[in-house]
């Protein structure tokens, strides 16, 4: 279970990195971040 959370949040990062926008090309809300 423990396996499958970790795998599940790693997935989930990788899907948030691969759809943030390339660097440069931030809103101000997200730079400021």
């Amino acid at each position: 279970a423990e396996t499958d959370l970790e795998t599940g949040l790693a997935r989930t990062w990788a899907w948030m990195n691969a759809a943030a926008p390339p660097a440069g090309t931030t809103p101000t809300s997200e730079r400021n971040r």
